[in-house]
């Protein structure tokens, strides 16, 4: 009786647990999905890139653009930034600079340095708002100072050419030179092509800024 007790005890938990079946394996999208649609900002956040990318569920922009404008509207820094950018771009939502600089301007006012130069190139293009060189480059100096590649780059063509500022090739050479070693390959062609137009004191110089500015901001190296 006991050995027939165990025999139907062992068929009933086979029965309800699926005995040779492979066992189910919920995805990482299917997780960011139930915690989303829980409210959790971050897996919003995340289940969005998937839709942008096409990562473990078709490509979809308007979802992706739904999906980060829930994390958005909960202050998620980094889905504010990519739904600036769907609007500017017009991905997956009607393009609209307006709604961008908008997004672009929340996410930059909690900190987040690519939002930061995003809205400086939009005061600097004059898109969504209207053309201000010098809100650009404030929004790219609070870029730059967090180690943006792009926003450094952009203050050192913005005092090359006297974008808004008076031309000064040693200031332009300093941000150039920050900014290529931060990685940007542009950078490096602009500082080899500034350092034709300079002499070697002003490179000089222009290193010693770099050195200061970095020192004194140690974020600006990445």
């Amino acid at each position: 009786m006991k050995t027939l007790l165990i025999a139907l005890f062992a068929i009933c938990l086979c029965w309800a647990v699926g005995c040779g079946k492979a066992p189910f394996k919920e995805t990482s999208e299917e997780r960011f999905k139930l915690k989303a649609d829980a409210g959790d900002s971050e897996s919003q956040y995340y289940l969005a890139l998937s839709y942008q990318q096409g990562k473990g569920v078709p490509k979809d922009s308007k979802e992706a653009a739904r999906w980060f404008r829930k994390a958005a509207e909960q202050g998620h820094a980094k889905a504010q930034y990519n739904l600036g950018d769907l609007n500017r771009e017009g991905e997956g939502v009607v393009k609209d600079d307006k709604e961008a600089v908008k997004w672009y301007r929340k996410a930059a006012d909690q900190g987040l340095a690519e939002a930061q130069h995003s809205l400086g190139v939009m005061y600097q293009d004059g898109e969504g708002v209207p053309k201000n060189l010098n809100e650009a480059w404030k929004w790219y100096l609070k870029a730059a100072r967090q180690g943006d590649a792009f926003g450094q780059s952009r203050l050192g063509m913005m005092c090359h050419y006297g974008i808004g500022v008076p031309k000064n090739y040693v200031a332009a050479y300093a941000w150039y030179s920050v900014s290529a070693a931060n990685g940007n390959s542009n950078a490096k062609k602009w500082l080899n092509d500034i350092s034709n137009e300079m002499t070697a004191d002003q490179i000089t110089t222009a290193q010693e800024l770099s050195r200061q500015e970095t020192s004194k901001h140690p974020k600006m190296l990445k």
